[in-house]
């Protein structure tokens, strides 16, 4: 009954530093009626079309190889056998294209017990013989749905026609995973369920869990019978790559709403509940072993035994805030390989399993609800948000691997969590995986993949920030000087949201808003932009309400490593000047690298900085203060850059 693959998390750690690994461990049945072949035997190769290349397997789960054996094959033809697949690839001559069709035999033997299977496949050659085929391919469409449900099982429908003939075949080509290889892809015949729909079965390997997903790629592809005589003139239609998500019938997660019995929800032992009153249900989690509940769920004893993990707030639905739609969150920033002398969550514990993050940022324009959303991989679902958890807008969530949330020290004010404290950890794949994140209801909001680039001790990170469609390594982002993740932040250090107009920062370096002292620029998320050196400013400042702090007006500029450059300020052409300047420079992390505010042998209405050495390449900061008093509401500066 165990017969499939197996996917196994295995955590090790001395005390002071984790490690992590992923295996699988695939079993083999322990009986076998021999090899049987798998897929279609009819091969075409269109007119125009050079060559064929096609996988051919058998299924035999007690064998561990194949002997593969084939005759009769066309001259030039290339078989190349594997383990328990084989690759025919034949590119005909124009003299054999006249030939309208081939046929040879393959022979797979299992060497363990000897039992062995054979079958004739035929290649139809579309322009052999020069007939001067004519007719339409089939129209081929799929009708099924984004999400099914089922245990191992799940039902496949396509609506087939062609005016022109009828249709001989239709055939289902199904892999798990979204972009499969073509030898991962298993062929079944489709039934014919009356008129144009057809139907048939996806069967995954194993049955899937509580809380356990799969994608399913597939394709269905319609030969028709435009040639009643042979097959020579007979067309295949397609329908070209889909998929959907396939998971376990009644499998609604912790807190998805809506349900109306026991069995809509995840595991056997967890109930519908109604804990608000009855106005609104959802599902618990059993929690009768001890397993646990994730961060702001609580293990209640309904008595009898029965315990179940449900909402601090009694309430799945308790912010007032509407769910995040599709589009409204994006995964800015996943760090999958923490370098392992780095203490990234601030914890006090540098842990390359507990300061794996996911960082993720709202761009809805209203406060949204994402209570009850969860984070998975490819292999499971890895963390749930608490109820009545919500974003405003342009603001971010960080969930680190692990690690207590109480103890974390992260720039940027946001909200953190920890998927440990929910009895798993984020379990990122260094060499490649999928993140995504699906609501209440199993909807896929948002999901990013990745390859081996995750593995680089550091993160990936959108580029341009948050409205990017690239992510990079950390240390390659604009503004980012080298560091290696920014949990919480931008690459560049700056705090969200994030303006729109800037990979970092926000500030757009062209149209009438460039070189001005554009208001307000009261911060550096709203700084002006200097996009030509040397440049000449004329600003205006507030100045300062009795106990209020200093006024600065905000400038950001690109530089380069090693080069120097010189501020200056003086009182402004417009009247009232202002009568006591005050400069610095900052780095994209807010930081004071230098500052001045009466130069020598200069009255105090002037501040300078000379001579300053760029210290690497990337986005800084001049800003622009006052001391004046509140003799007027306002006053002018010059401001030089050079």
């Amino acid at each position: 009954a165990d017969v499939g693959d197996h996917q196994v998390d295995f955590f090790v750690s001395d005390g002071t530093q984790e490690d992590s690994e992923r295996i699988v461990i695939t079993v083999l049945g322990g009986s076998s009626t021999g090899p049987e072949f798998i897929g279609s035997s009819t091969w075409v190769i269109e007119q125009g079309q050079k060559s064929i290349e096609k996988i051919i397997e058998v299924r035999d789960d007690s064998a561990s190889r194949i002997d593969w054996a084939i005759s009769g094959e066309p001259e030039g033809a290339v078989f190349t056998p594997l383990v328990k697949r084989a690759v025919f690839f034949w590119e005909p001559t124009p003299a054999q294209r006249q030939q309208s069709q081939y046929s040879f035999t393959v022979t797979a033997t299992n060497p363990d017990t000897g039992q062995s299977a054979e079958r004739v496949y035929t290649i139809i050659i579309r322009d052999g013989g020069g007939t001067g085929c004519t007719g339409n391919k089939p129209q081929v469409q799929s009708t099924t749905p984004d999400t099914l449900t089922g245990a191992n099982d799940f039902p496949v429908t396509a609506t087939v026609t062609d005016m022109e003939s009828s249709i001989q075949e239709v055939i289902l080509r199904y892999a798990t995973g979204d972009d499969p290889q073509p030898s991962d892809f298993t062929e079944v015949t489709m039934g014919n369920e009356g008129g144009t729909t057809w139907s048939a079965k996806v069967h995954l390997a194993m049955d899937l869990s509580a809380g356990e997903f799969v994608t399913v790629t597939y394709e269905i592809c319609a030969r028709d019978d435009d040639d009643p005589s042979g097959d020579q003139c007979d067309l295949q239609g397609c329908t070209g790559r889909l998929n959907f998500t396939a998971r376990l019938a009644g499998g609604a997660g912790l807190c998805e709403t809506g349900c109306a019995l026991d069995d809509e929800c995840g595991g056997p032992a967890d109930l519908c509940l109604t804990f608000d009153g009855g106005i609104n249900t959802f599902c618990g989690q059993d929690c009768s072993g001890g397993g646990g509940c994730p961060n702001g769920y609580t293990c209640f004893d309904l008595g009898g035994g029965t315990m179940q993990c449900a909402p601090d707030s009694m309430t799945c639905n308790d912010s007032g805030a509407p769910s995040a739609i599709p589009g409204e969150l994006v995964i800015n920033e996943v760090l999958a390989d923490p370098p392992p002398d780095a203490d990234v969550n601030g914890d006090g514990n540098a842990s390359v399993t507990q300061d794996e993050f996911i960082e993720i940022v709202s761009v809805a324009s209203i406060t949204v609800d994402i209570g009850g959303f969860k984070i998975s991989d490819a292999a499971s679902e890895r963390f749930t948000f608490p109820a009545g958890t919500t974003l405003d807008p342009g603001q971010a969530v960080v969930v680190f691997g692990g690690g207590d949330p109480q103890s974390f020290q992260i720039a940027g004010g946001v909200q953190v969590f920890s998927a440990r404290s929910g009895g798993n950890a984020l379990g990122l794949s260094n060499g490649g995986d999928e993140v995504q994140i699906r609501d209440r209801n199993f909807n896929l909001v948002a999901s990013m993949s990745y390859g081996p680039e995750g593995a680089n001790d550091q993160s990936l990170t959108l580029q341009p920030q948050v409205t990017g469609f690239t992510y990079v390594q950390h240390t390659m982002a604009p503004g980012a000087n080298g560091t290696r993740y920014s949990p919480g932040l931008q690459s560049c250090g700056l705090p969200f949201p994030a303006s729109s107009g800037n990979e970092c920062g926000g500030v757009a370096c062209s149209g009438p808003d460039a070189d001005n002292d554009r208001e307000p620029n009261d911060t550096r998320t709203q700084a002006a932009c200097i996009s030509m050196i040397p440049m000449d400013i004329e600003g205006a400042l507030h100045y300062r309400p009795m106990d209020a702090p200093d006024p600065w007006d905000y400038y950001v500029f690109s530089a380069k490593k090693d080069q120097v450059m010189n501020f200056a300020t003086y009182p402004g052409a417009t009247m009232p000047e202002i009568g006591d300047t005050y400069l610095k420079i900052l780095d994209p992390t807010g930081t004071v690298l230098v500052e001045n505010d009466d130069p020598e042998d200069l009255s105090s209405l002037y501040a300078e900085i000379l001579n300053w050495k760029v210290p690497a390449d990337g986005t800084y900061y001049v800003a622009v203060g006052t001391y004046q008093g509140m003799s007027e509401l306002m006053g002018s500066y010059s401001l030089r850059v050079e």
